[in-house]
């Protein structure tokens, strides 16, 4: 496993920017069962896989050893809601293709899913009953895939050619983002539920929805960007960001956690009050008639954003 493993905090009291730096800089791929709070890691280098306590002394509980030895390296890891299977994504070694690897916790045994493409695995995410997996990318060969009985007999379909997928809260609507644009759909009937939003100049690598599915922020090569699902639109411009970083709305659908152009972390806070007030105070006015119609002209007739002054 390398060193040892640098946390000293319960997992689940931290806050989510803290918890990714955490996970993203072990010796290893890291994730946990939402239930129960404990964690698995599986190392990079010798592919040991062992589950963890989620609070100090962080005690081993299972260890399988050498079980993912044999598959392309571990790039990110999801943990089923029942607990009972870890799905593995990889970044394939030259010449392999993309795969993901299905560990069962009771028999500590992996099965290895290939999938096309020589890409990596770009998102892992089960539906609440553990009976879907989603698994997002590879990127030089668009495909979200739908692995469906994951535990018994993995079959796997490719859902959308898209670069990139995620889902709300609820787990009823997919945000399937696309080279140049996203689109939302159902998760149940995979019927679009939006028309495609475009997002041109850039390219699409990766995309996460608010828990109350509501927003979207993607990840591109010029940054990122708010999505506003809703109004079908972006919010804003873009944000500059090094390629590639990661972009998440954290669980209270305001926050946003991003990596800054110097690669420092930053939390966005999106809450329709503090956005209000912020843009108040720095343009000291409202929308011209001209802004309203380019930036907010679905929302209807122009009226005042800031109360604080005069329409005019």
């Amino acid at each position: 496993m390398g060193p040892p493993i640098p946390i000293e905090q319960d997992l689940r009291a931290l806050p989510a920017v803290t918890r990714s730096a955490i996970e993203t800089t072990l010796p290893a791929v890291t994730c946990a069962d939402s239930r129960t709070g404990r964690f698995a890691t599986i190392s990079v280098s010798t592919g040991d896989l062992i589950v963890r306590d989620g609070t100090p002394p962080f005690r081993i509980l299972t260890r399988a050893p050498r079980v993912a030895a044999h598959l392309a390296d571990p790039l990110l890891c999801a943990w089923s809601p029942d607990g009972r299977q870890i799905a593995i994504g990889t970044y394939p070694r030259a010449g392999q293709s993309a795969s993901v690897g299905l560990y069962d916790i009771a028999t500590k045994s992996l099965r290895v899913e290939p999938l096309m493409g020589e890409a990596a695995v770009a998102s892992l995410f089960y539906s609440d009953d553990s009976k879907t997996l989603w698994v997002g990318g590879p990127a030089n060969q668009p495909g979200d895939y739908r692995v469906t009985d994951p535990e018994h007999n993995a079959r796997i379909t490719t859902a959308f050619p898209a670069f990139a997928i995620a889902a709300d809260a609820d787990g009823r609507r997919l945000v399937v983002a696309y080279p140049t644009s996203l689109r939302v759909f159902d998760t149940d009937t995979l019927k679009p539920l939006t028309q495609a939003i475009a997002l041109t100049g850039t390219l699409l690598y990766e995309i996460s929805s608010s828990p109350d599915g509501r927003e979207a922020v993607v990840a591109g090569t010029q940054g990122w960007r708010l999505i506003d699902l809703g109004a079908q639109q972006p919010i804003g411009p873009w944000i500059p960001a090094p390629f590639p970083s990661a972009t998440v709305f954290g669980a209270d659908d305001n926050t946003v956690y991003t990596v800054a152009a110097n690669g420092d972390g930053e939390i966005w806070n999106l809450s329709p009050t503090n956005l209000q007030d912020a843009a108040c105070g720095l343009a000291g006015r409202n929308l011209t008639n001209q802004e309203w119609q380019e930036y907010l002209s679905w929302a209807g007739p122009r009226r005042a954003t800031c109360p604080q002054y005069p329409l005019s």
